[in-house]
């Protein structure tokens, strides 16, 4: 129903006459915060900016438009709150109406507040957030300026510097971006009452980014593999690339998903050339030199420049006019790759060639030619979303990537790199790498100088000494990379005979590790997770995430026939799923050595022989105090099932404040005879009085009996208080329906109704993890799931692995969006007693 909030708004507009939506506050609680920037030709050409809030858009007017660069402030007039609803209108207000223009949906995605106290913030003045959107990302400011003119405050929208901010954004920057995201019109198009794309698709720019955001990694072996389901391609030394074409318009995202549309100028205008249909191809943006050989420091000197000479070699096709290729053999993938490009002129687009044959005659050939190495495919491998053991590469020479700790200053030109200390990361450590000193050009020497002398630091950024001269050093904080090219490593752990190869920017610090090529028998016999054959026992131990698994073929599921290897393969397919949601937080564990058929036991401290990739905190909590296990990285998780754990269950707090709870948990624990449907019924009727609350909640099937409804919370309560209120909430929902719920632990007393499991939010209680695989029978897994999934669920043990991996490759995996919400006096004042 209307709102005061939106009154303003129904008060300036003729719904009889506009086809915008009326202003109603919504009453859904948003899994993810919205924001919206519309191009509006109103009175004036203008950006509305628009931030989801407590049921409206906070709505801002920018006439110039965002932009990049942090030096330029963006006047933004602030304006009527507008209805959620609002932010998918595109089409034209017609004449004599409020706002009479075309409006187009410029960007959208969901935004973040990084302020403590979000409403303070705008009361205040000044608003911090962060953008997740098609064009616009990274974080952002927001603040009013002073002496606000008659009626009207006038703020300023501006950059933060940070990894997505520019120092030059181009003029021309919004012309190149002047689509809808949402239907991938020009603007101009609207103006004119154009309402059809192009193709005719339902896909959109948008919608393609978010279906295709990932690509495939290789492994690194020591040869090529054998056998004839390989193929043998050219290892490219550029920029890794992500291509969407859809109704006429081109997005170009790096490895990382940056959007370097404007970066490869030549590749864009090639691409916005095409009528081909929708598409998205994975390939490599190269400069190449006069030998035909691919030369990263010309690519990075080519970035932006419309006029060099930068190619594209392209080798996966994704998706094509809607069809999913994804999950399609490589070789199906291929063939159907090279029909799309049977209808792309050739320069500077090109599809890659690919080589059949033996590998070890493959890898000889190119090192003779002087390039890089090859990558070898496996023919009957679909695409997956990670370093795959179905794409392996091979280099003719050392050169990795490494993180910029420190320099030291040209002795023969002022303001210039003479060299620089590199460093990589072990198990969420900072390992020192040695040093490179050649390979730096007069010009790349003083801009690297500039560039390093912004972020210098006081202290060595390793954790530890290091055994080398630092004399004349200047230490920096661990941010940018670069590519060097080495002989070989030292008996110390340092690079011998390194050269210089120029700056990486898309990829992050934290992804850095020293490559080591695998045997290539390991990689190359691995099979799909679904493969049951009988396989000999193997006279190594393979290693997964670098951690050496004993009894790999050991049936730790037997029904299910899930292997221990298996199990470890699995949690590391789903790493970026379960490490940021277990990570530093106090971990109990239930350890089955031998299997569920054999004993298992908890565990919550550490026990002697475990590395340090678990780690040990002791807790105190009123008179008493103990030890705790929590990882950090994948690393520790691993080790974990080598050492016989199946199910991990976290604890609702992170170690920097083991006193104060960052979510509640509800567990609906059935009784005997209780139907499936009544517990979901049951989490909706949770779900609904938080929502009367303001609260989000979030869905997770146990793979048990139950369902967990968790609620995200910033760290302000105590234990005893969140115990409190979560008691006090589920005695309100017993009071309400006696005969469908209780608060009893006894399960003889439980018979026919719902265990309201409050205490889930006790000092030291846990709950299982995500996609933690349970210890019964099928080896079902626990899944977060969207609200909107419920309806269809038959059970809560409904998921196995392999579902789990289908979901995933279909990016159908519920992520967590942002939430800053917290328990007000207000609401615990609903729930006293």
């Amino acid at each position: 129903m209307p709102s005061d909030a939106l009154k303003k708004y129904n008060e300036k507009r003729n719904f009889e006459n506009t086809s915008e939506p009326q202003g109603e506050i919504s009453a859904e609680a948003s899994e993810a915060l919205s924001f919206v920037v519309q191009k509006h030709a109103a009175t004036r050409l203008h950006y509305d900016f628009r931030l989801e809030w407590n049921g409206v858009m906070w709505s801002w007017a920018v006439p110039k438009g965002p932009s990049f660069n942090p030096n330029h402030k963006r006047l933004a007039v602030r304006t009527e709150d507008h209805p959620i609803s609002y932010r998918t209108f595109e089409g034209v207000i017609p004449k004599n109406q409020y706002g009479a223009g075309p409006v187009m949906v410029w960007d959208a995605g969901t935004w973040e507040s990084l302020e403590e106290n979000t409403d303070d913030a705008i009361k205040k003045g000044k608003i911090h957030f962060r953008l997740s959107g098609d064009k616009l990302a990274g974080e952002w400011t927001l603040a009013r300026m002073k002496g606000a003119g008659k009626g009207k405050e006038n703020w300023l929208l501006m950059k933060k510097s940070d990894d997505k901010s520019v120092d030059d954004e181009q003029e021309d920057f919004l012309e190149k971006t002047d689509y809808s995201v949402i239907s991938g019109l020009k603007f101009d198009d609207i103006a004119n009452g154009i309402t059809k794309k192009k193709s005719g698709s339902t896909a959109s720019l948008a919608s393609l980014t978010e279906a295709y955001s990932a690509v495939q990694l290789a492994t690194l072996v020591d040869k090529p593999p054998k056998g004839a389901d390989w193929l043998h391609e050219v290892k490219y030394d550029g920029y890794r690339i992500l291509v969407y074409f859809c109704n006429g318009r081109v997005r170009i995202n790096t490895r990382n998903g940056h959007n370097w549309t404007d970066k490869f100028p030549r590749l864009r205008d090639a691409f916005e050339k095409l009528e081909v249909g929708d598409f998205v191809v994975d390939g490599e943006a190269v400069v190449v030199d006069s030998n035909g050989i691919t030369d990263f420091k010309s690519l990075q000197n080519a970035l932006g420049d419309e006029s060099a000479p930068m190619q594209a070699f392209f080798f996966d096709l994704l998706n094509w006019n809607g069809d999913d290729y994804a999950k399609q053999p490589f070789a199906e993938r291929r063939q159907a790759l090279e029909k799309l490009f049977e209808q792309i002129p050739s320069d500077p687009l090109f599809i890659s060639q690919t080589i059949s044959g033996e590998g070890k005659d493959v890898i000889e050939k190119a090192c003779e030619l002087g390039l890089e190495g090859i990558i070898s495919k496996r023919n009957s491998s679909p695409y997956t979303t990670s370093r795959s053991r179905y794409w392996l590469k091979t280099k003719c020479e050392n050169r990795q990537e490494f993180i910029i700790c420190g320099l030291i200053p040209s002795t023969a030109e002022r303001l210039a790199v003479g060299s620089l200390h590199l460093g990589y990361y072990k198990n969420d450590v900072l390992c020192y790498a040695g040093k490179v000193g050649t390979g730096f050009s007069r010009d790349e020497a003083k801009k690297l100088y500039a560039e390093l002398s912004a972020i210098k630091r006081k202290q060595l950024p390793f954790p530890d000494s290091i055994d080398s001269d630092t004399k004349d050093t200047v230490w920096v904080e661990p941010e940018l990379l670069c590519e060097v090219k080495f002989a070989a490593w030292t008996s110390t752990g340092k690079v011998r005979h390194a050269s210089y190869q120029g700056r990486r920017a898309d990829k992050t610090p934290e992804k850095i590790q020293k490559e080591t090529p695998a045997p290539v028998e390991k990689s190359q016999g691995s099979a799909p997770m679904k493969a049951k054959t009988k396989t000999s026992k193997r006279s190594t131990n393979p290693r997964v995430e670098n951690i050496p698994i004993s009894h790999p073929d050991r049936k730790i599921f037997p029904e299910a026939e899930v292997t221990k290897e298996q199990l470890a393969r699995f949690y590391s397919e789903m790493k970026d799923y379960i490490i940021p949601v277990v990570a530093k937080r106090p971990i109990s564990t239930l350890r089955c050595p031998k299997g569920i058929s054999e004993k298992c036991f908890f565990q919550r401290n550490k026990g002697s022989g475990m590395s340090d990739n678990i780690h040990s905190i002791e807790i105190a909590h009123k008179d008493s105090s103990h030890d705790y296990m929590y990882i950090n990285s994948i690393s520790g998780l691993i080790e974990f099932v080598q050492l016989g754990v199946i199910e991990l269950h976290p604890w609702n707090v992170r170690v920097d404040n083991s006193e104060k709870p960052d979510r509640l948990i509800f567990d609906l624990d059935p009784g005997e005879d209780v139907p499936f449907e009544a517990i979901k019924l049951a989490t909706l009727d949770i779900k609904r009085r938080l929502e009367e609350l303001g609260l989000v909640s979030f869905l997770k099937c146990t793979g048990g009996k139950g369902l967990h409804v968790t609620v995200p919370v910033q760290r302000r309560l105590d234990w005893e208080t969140a115990k409190t209120f979560c008691r006090n909430f589920a005695k309100a929902m017993v009071s309400d329906t006696p005969d469908a719920y209780t608060i009893n632990m006894s399960k003889a007393k439980r018979g026919g109704k719902i265990f309201l499991d409050y205490l889930r939010n006790d000092y030291a209680s846990t709950a299982v993890m995500d996609y933690s695989v349970r210890a019964r029978a099928g080896a079902p897994v626990a899944v977060p799931l969207n609200w909107n999934e419920l309806d269809g669920l038959e059970a809560a043990n409904q998921f196995s692995i392999d579902d789990v991996l289908e979901r995933k490759n279909k990016k159908q995996l519920f992520e967590y969006p942002s939430v800053n919400q917290q328990l007000t006096k207000e609401v615990l004042n609903q729930y006293k007693s």
